[in-house]
């Protein structure tokens, strides 16, 4: 088909003549497709491949066909994809676009070719067409994508936060869980630098020599300004490598990972504490063991030297002084047992808690500046706590001397009060405990207050705001577990500037289970009957002796478990009674007893200790053991324990 056609103007008058020949035939070797349009949207000359994509074989394109009726042909006819059933609509928006002037657009053959059309507008008013075939290009960039969402989903699925770096710090691309390590969305975080994410860091840090695609450590911080303990590692992309955003191609990328860690560095302080605990424990067993047995030396010849006194001399009131500080010395073994639980379960008796309060408030005035005002409401409630007098005791001093310290020189003042607090099923759960009557302790002072970022750690064990050698951070964590152990609760509010206030809820004891214990025990009843004690400790054994052998008693004593083994088995019926230690070099309390009892099941049996981890009252129990008992003793807890063994035996 020729292309005899001349190319007129607005007017129809050919604006000059065109060497149609020339022209066709050097669009006829042009790859792309080629069509000119006149003024009136005529085809004044197309190529071939132009009429490969609009023109159908049976159905060729005529000279001078309109614009619209070639787009219509090839929308009717099937050969575009895409608007089937929804062809007007396709050709009514594409005349529009023809209209409106120069356009670029794209069209998809049913054959799936794709092609990139391009229209110009001459200055005569006519229009210039190029067909541009960019299936391969498409497939490409569709294949492209493909691989893109591929690696995108690959990204937002690995634990770690994945993020491209810009050379001026700015950053490119995340992954989703970099935005959930962060707390931001996506879009927040792109564009932004580095610093947005890990504060006080630049880029050049991350890239220092010894740093770049290694693992550092990094302080990062959240949206809502919450702390992160992160492991980031930098590298650097390669030359080739390309981003989205095609502007940055000629530029170094630099990819990073992030792992939140915040979670196990919490655990690992929470494992070193917990080790530290344990090694406090450990030592305060091994001193417990040690200092009971010299206080229980101590306690036992000063009761021999109490016995040997007349009552109201002089002598005997230095003896009594004697004996109860070594009661306190017992006290105090205790309460570090109990803080290091490691401790039996002690027998909590019910008791009064306000004579506590006052002896403390009166122990502490004397070491309190005289610009400090001591302030107490104590009520007159008769209600009483199952619990400790002596964990009492230091609770109260702790809260007392913290309160003290926090005033410093004064003036200032030290308010406390102790008074009864019914609970009911709301006010129980907003303190965390049962519903029931509480002893409620308030101790407040006002000194400058807690900061609230410590607050939170005010009862963590070696946690302390004072100035090396001035604490331990073992106060508040003591009266924690105390008042924890005892069923109750204790918190604390501040504000900076007005103080604090720490309050304590103790259960009131059931009416029913208020008993008096006795405040003297009784003197222990004589005896008779062999008994054979055992102790690697020569002061102990001769002062059991001593005890023992003036309530009546003959004791056969040893310092070595397998001599006194020796000495049994050289006559087990001669013996009423083994009293033993646990812990002995060779052989233990509990090895001893079972030796024992294979030679003579029935003996009556007594073990003592000053603290051991592998027994307990409960596996003396098991061991069908009579009596387990700690040390220290006095002369007559060992006259009347032993008493008790030998009559529930004979009776």
């Amino acid at each position: 088909m020729g292309f005899g056609r001349r190319l007129l103007g607005k007017d129809g008058k050919p604006p000059g003549e065109v060497n149609v020949d020339a022209l066709s035939a050097a669009l006829d070797d042009v790859p792309a497709g080629f069509a000119l349009f006149d003024s009136e949207d005529r085809l004044v000359l197309c190529n071939p491949a132009f009429r490969e994509v609009f023109e159908a074989a049976d159905d060729p394109i005529p000279d001078g066909a309109k614009y619209a009726a070639i787009f219509r042909g090839a929308a009717v006819k099937g050969r575009v994809d895409g608007i089937r059933r929804d062809e007007e609509s396709w050709l009514d928006g594409r005349i529009k676009a023809h209209n409106a002037g120069p356009n670029r657009f794209t069209m998809t053959l049913r054959n799936g070719r794709v092609f990139e059309i391009d229209e110009r507008r001459l200055p005569n008013n006519s229009t210039a067409m190029t067909l541009l075939d960019i299936t391969d290009y498409e497939r490409r960039e569709a294949a492209s994508s493909t691989n893109e969402q591929k690696a995108r989903a690959m990204l937002d699925s690995v634990f770690d936060g994945v993020l491209t770096i810009g050379a001026d710090g700015v950053i490119d691309s995340v992954n989703a869980r970099t935005a959930e390590i962060f707390g931001r969305p996506i879009e927040m975080i792109i564009g932004n630098t580095t610093s947005l994410l890990v504060p006080d860091v630049t880029l050049s840090d991350f890239l220092a020599s010894e740093a770049l695609g290694s693992i550092r450590e990094f302080r990062g911080r959240k949206a809502d300004g919450e702390s992160l303990n992160l492991e980031i590692a930098v590298s650097e992309l390669p030359d080739n490598w390309s981003l989205q955003d095609r502007r940055r191609e000629s530029r170094k990328t630099f990819v990073a990972t992030i792992r939140d860690v915040t979670e196990q560095r919490a655990l690992a302080r929470q494992l070193q504490q917990a080790q530290r605990m344990d090694a406090i424990g450990t030592l305060a067993g091994g001193i417990a063991h040690d200092f009971n047995n010299i206080l229980s030396i101590i306690m036992g010849y000063g009761g021999l030297i109490q016995q040997d006194l007349p009552p109201g001399s002089e002598a005997r009131e230095n003896a009594d002084m004697f004996v109860q500080a070594a009661r306190r010395a017992r006290e105090l073994v205790e309460q570090i047992l109990t803080f290091s639980r490691h401790s039996d379960e002690q027998t909590k008796v019910p008791f009064d808690p306000k004579p506590v309060v006052k002896e403390v408030l009166k122990l502490i005035r004397s070491t309190v500046p005289a610009t400090i005002e001591i302030a107490q409401e104590i009520t007159a409630h008769e209600g009483r706590v199952i619990g400790d007098v002596s964990q009492l005791h230091q609770i109260i001093m702790n809260l007392c001397t913290n309160a003290v310290h926090a005033m410093g020189s004064g003036p200032g003042r030290l308010s406390v009060s102790l008074t009864e607090k019914p609970l009911g099923g709301a006010d129980a759960s907003a303190w965390g405990v049962n519903k029931g009557d509480y002893w409620h302790l308030n101790v407040a002072d006002t000194g400058d207050g807690i900061p609230a970022e410590v607050l939170d750690h005010v009862f963590e064990p070696f946690f302390t705001t004072k100035e090396r050698g001035q604490g331990t951070g073992l106060g508040l964590a003591v009266v924690h577990g105390i008042v924890t152990d005892h069923g109750g609760v204790v918190r604390v509010e501040s504000r900076p500037g007005e103080g604090a206030q720490f309050h304590v809820l103790l259960p009131l004891a059931s009416p029913d289970k208020v008993v008096d214990a006795p405040a003297v025990p009784a003197a222990a009843p004589t005896g008779n009957g062999q008994i054979l004690l055992v102790d690697d400790e020569e002061l102990i054994v001769r002062m059991g002796q001593k005890m023992l052998s003036r309530l009546g008693y003959i004791v056969v004593g040893a310092t070595d478990a397998e001599e006194a083994l020796e000495t049994f088995r050289a006559s087990p019926e001669s013996f009423d009674l083994l009293m033993t230690d646990q812990t002995m070099p060779g052989l233990t309390g509990d090895a001893l007893i079972r030796a024992v009892r294979r030679i003579r099941p029935a003996l009556p049996v007594v073990l003592c200790t000053g603290y051991s981890q592998v027994m307990d009252a409960e596996k003396a129990k098991e061991m069908g053991i009579d009596a387990f008992v700690m040390k220290p003793l006095e002369g007559d807890q060992v006259g009347q324990i032993v008493s008790q063994v030998l009559d529930a035996r004979r009776s």
